[in-house]
């Protein structure tokens, strides 16, 4: 097989490119050329150029996109990198033909994290609550006050977009988004609260112990995952 590895002079791209020749593929090794290949030619690209790439993937059975960073360092970029890059190769190899493409989502600062932290996610929620009481005279200044309340509320989170592995042709594990279902609360609450009053002079001072019980009525949050492509 004819086997094109972007990232090819990368720690992945390296290591996969030893094993596939070893296996006896030809393997075509793209890079940004910082470091050669040993035994390969090396195809220097950014991988910004869609015509390069797609004369670089013609007659190959597979590619194989490895190329990525773990931090920014001036224009290398995870938007560039691990977006506009992974566009170009995925639509140079469908131009050209290539029945299999894999996309090794593996870093973990790098494309996971781009993903997930370059997104807008956030909450949004409505609350309700009433309560009542009653204070009861029990002479001498002293006074009992129970109390009873209830706390509704309704938070909505975002949905959030989750990165995968996706090995067209073949499976993997695709990119799929985290749906967390409305977060509703019913809280009750009990109380009663016990003091007295002492007035001294123009200054009345109320001290009291209060006691509370609370209990939550609705059952517990949970989310699900939905996959965005059938490549499971």
């Amino acid at each position: 097989m004819r086997i094109a590895i972007t990232g090819g002079t990368g720690f992945i791209g390296t290591h996969l490119g030893t094993q596939l020749a070893s296996a006896g593929h030809e393997v075509v090794v793209l890079s940004r050329g910082a470091r050669p290949a040993a035994d390969r030619g090396v195809l220097t690209t950014d991988l910004s150029d869609a015509e390069f790439l797609r004369q670089a993937f013609a007659d190959c059975d597979a590619v194989a996109h490895c190329a990525g960073i773990n931090r920014e360092i001036g224009a290398q970029t995870f938007q560039k990198v691990h977006v506009e890059a992974t566009r170009n190769v995925v639509s140079a190899a469908l131009a050209a033909r290539v029945p299999k493409i894999v996309l090794t989502v593996n870093h973990a600062s790098g494309a996971g994290y781009y993903a997930m932290a370059g997104q807008g996610f956030d909450a949004r929620g409505i609350s309700l609550n009433a309560n009542v009481g009653y204070n009861y005279n029990l002479g001498n200044r002293w006074f009992v006050e129970p109390s009873a309340g209830i706390i509704w509320s309704r938070t909505q989170v975002d949905q959030m977009n989750v990165p995968g592995t996706i090995v067209t042709g073949l499976g993997g594990v695709p990119p799929w988004v985290l749906t967390v279902k409305d977060i509703e609360s019913t809280l009750g609450r009990l109380s009663v609260r016990v003091g007295t009053s002492s007035l001294y002079g123009d200054v009345m001072l109320q001290p009291f112990a209060s006691a509370s019980v609370f209990h939550e009525f609705q059952g517990g949050v949970s989310s699900s995952p939905l996959a965005t492509t059938g490549a499971v």
